[in-house]
């Protein structure tokens, strides 16, 4: 498995006037710097900062002046560094799950990013983080397929179909979209942001997706691989069927 974050050491150069620590991408950072900021005088009371993760930033954290612990979570494993030693580097892996905390007195956190600041790439809900990146915990079934759909015109809508078996979460990776669920006794309509929440599609429910955002793009998580038999393009056929088994 490819791990999303690692202890990187950082090479010192020194003499009797003091010592000096260089950052550059491809020698001790994996990604070309596009931003930089620092965390200091964080207040006692802060259990913890960051608490987010982003879609397409990678990070370097060196703590320059006294300690933190860095809380990392790539959906998979979940590891607590201290960072306490201007010396060594912690890079982070876009969308790895952040926390920082336990500062020291005085305590000076540097932080390095490969992109530009954009409030639209975080993710600042941890079970929304999860089901993004493990999907098959918050699906309750084991994924089998996956697929994304984007590039769609203006005006076109899509779906209008229901599956016999085949279940589905759905997210919009980004842009916008509206979705249009059907179980036959009742039409529901959710709105999908980019990465706010996802919507859970179960067998026997007829979709339809409309009004997508000209950036729009749709990412679906399902059960089963794809069976053409499992699908139920008719609608006045879906609701004889769905009306069969109530």
């Amino acid at each position: 498995m490819m791990k999303n974050f690692k202890l990187i050491d950082l090479t010192v150069h020194g003499d009797e006037r003091g010592k000096l620590v260089a950052l550059e991408k491809g020698v001790n950072c994996p990604f070309e710097i596009k931003r930089a900021f620092y965390i200091y005088a964080t207040d006692k009371s802060v259990k913890a900062r960051g608490c987010h993760a982003n879609k397409n930033s990678e990070f370097l954290f060196v703590a320059l002046v006294g300690s933190c612990k860095v809380l990392v979570d790539d959906g998979n494993v979940r590891q607590e560094f201290v960072l306490d030693n201007p010396e060594m580097a912690l890079w982070t892996n876009k969308m790895t799950w952040k926390e920082m905390n336990n500062f020291s007195d005085g305590a000076v956190l540097l932080v390095l990013s490969s992109e530009k600041y954009d409030i639209n790439e975080y993710i600042c809900d941890y079970d929304g983080f999860l089901s993004v990146v493990a999907p098959s915990g918050g699906g309750g079934y084991d994924v089998k397929r996956a697929y994304y759909i984007w590039g769609v015109p203006a005006q076109i809508e899509r779906g209008f179909h229901a599956h016999r078996n085949l279940k589905q979460q759905c997210f919009c990776v980004c842009g916008n979209v509206d979705f249009v669920l059907d179980n036959g006794r009742e039409r529901e309509f959710v709105h999908l942001g980019a990465l706010e929440k996802s919507v859970s599609i179960g067998n026997n429910i007829w979709r339809e997706m409309k009004n997508f955002s000209h950036d729009a793009m749709v990412l679906v998580f399902a059960n089963k691989v794809y069976d053409e038999n499992d699908y139920i393009h008719d609608y006045q056929q879906f609701l004889k069927e769905v009306e069969s088994e109530l």
